[in-house]
């Protein structure tokens, strides 16, 4: 076989990695506490660190007892539930809101990387009106692209420990920030417009953000989700509810398509006794569909519902985006497959719907069949082209105007 040389391979030595600390320094600790309580809007923006130390319970004790906002990455969503009132969902115009408003925002376990855009304007306020602390296990992430005033390097579990024993030690428990009633105001206008475009239950073929809305209603608040796809990706961030923290799998940073199928495979092998649903657009699920026979010898009761819009979603948006509905799509849409068909030939329970009111007893046969399970869930090609957010999305990686 083949192999490389260590000696010119262009890799990090050991003594190149950083070595994590499990607790900031106490001084710079303090430092932020008052920085956060003498903010006009503190704001706490937690990313994928924040999952993986477990800082859920953290993070929330110091959010109610500071009255501030919480805002999450599109990937770290679940740190606190979606659905309290100090949370706004990613890729929302109240998060939008509130990110620009704080002025002084503690980052954990982020490096304001793409799905955050980069931690600067239009979403962001610019670094002179804005002040940054950030939180993380590595140092080579303080600072990475965008300015910070302070930089508390540690686990973030161990630090916002840490964050939330000094603030304790100078004030006590302090109202809700004024400030939110107008974050609440956007909020409550975005979420009518989101469910008065779902609203008909009865349309044939579904609307994609009505397949979250029967999940959310079905499955247990601990169900891991896994989710796979382009548009169907933007849907989720606005319509599914996630309740508790390392309950929702997505390859935020690279949006790799194919990984929805393999990461429900794994979740239920790592935790069985969960309830295991994955999402997948139907370009995706074509990757991998062939793991459905390892579900199935592994006995592996998941759930798949496949939104099938019969085409490459996302690049539809972008075409339209860019040359306009009058050219014809290029190399989007796909030979007809009913993939209910393909997973009953591979030995699973399988359903179609294309009516989101049917959908729920559709879930319910297939908890009940204790097989891998997928559901061929029709949707309307023409609504999937334009999903919710993806204005928001365009603008601001467009950039601040000049």
């Amino acid at each position: 076989r083949q192999r490389g040389d260590a000696e010119r391979g262009d890799a990090w030595k050991r003594d190149e990695v950083a070595s994590p600390r499990s607790v900031a320094d106490p001084e710079l600790v303090r430092r932020a506490a008052e920085m956060m309580l003498d903010a006009r809007l503190p704001l706490i923006h937690c990313g994928g660190g924040t999952q993986r130390a477990g800082a859920g319970a953290e993070v929330r004790a110091l959010a109610e007892y500071l009255g501030c906002p919480v805002t999450t990455g599109a990937g770290s969503r679940g740190i606190m539930p979606d659905g309290h009132p100090l949370v706004t969902q990613p890729v929302s115009p109240a998060s939008a809101v509130v990110k620009n408003m704080a002025d002084v925002v503690l980052a954990v376990g982020t490096r304001f990387g793409e799905l955050d855009f980069w931690g600067q304007p239009p979403v962001w306020s610019h670094s002179s009106r804005q002040k940054v602390i950030q939180v993380d296990v590595d140092p080579r992430n303080i600072a990475l692209n965008r300015p910070v005033e302070a930089a508390l390097v540690g686990d973030a579990r161990a630090v916002l420990g840490q964050v939330l024993d000094t603030v304790r030690g100078l004030t006590g428990p302090r109202p809700v920030y004024e400030q939110l009633a107008t974050v609440k105001d956007v909020d409550q206008k975005w979420r009518d417009d989101m469910n008065r475009r779902i609203a008909d239950m009865q349309r044939r073929p579904m609307i994609p953000g009505q397949i979250f809305t029967v999940a959310n209603d079905f499955f247990p608040p601990d169900a891991v989700v896994a989710l796979d796809g382009g548009n169907t990706c933007l849907w989720a961030a606005h319509y599914l509810m996630i309740r508790e923290q390392r309950s929702m799998l997505w390859t935020s940073n690279a949006g790799h398509l194919g990984t929805g199928l393999p990461f429900a495979i794994g979740a239920k092998i790592a935790a069985p006794e969960r309830t295991v649903l994955a999402v997948c657009g139907d370009s995706a699920f074509r990757f991998n569909m062939q793991e459905l026979e390892t579900a199935v010898r592994y006995e592996l009761p998941i759930t798949v519902i496949v939104a099938v819009d019969g085409a490459w979603g996302m690049e539809k948006s972008a075409q339209r985006r860019v040359w306009g509905r009058e050219a014809p799509w290029f190399g989007c849409d796909h030979a007809p497959v009913r993939y209910d068909q393909v997973a009953e030939a591979m030995g699973c329970h399988s359903e179609y719907v294309d009516r989101a009111a049917d959908l729920r007893a559709a879930l319910e046969r297939a908890a009940a069949s204790g097989r891998p399970a997928v559901i061929h869930a029709a949707v309307d090609p023409v609504e999937n082209e334009n999903p919710p957010g993806l204005a928001l999305w365009v603008a601001a990686r467009a950039g601040p105007k000049s």
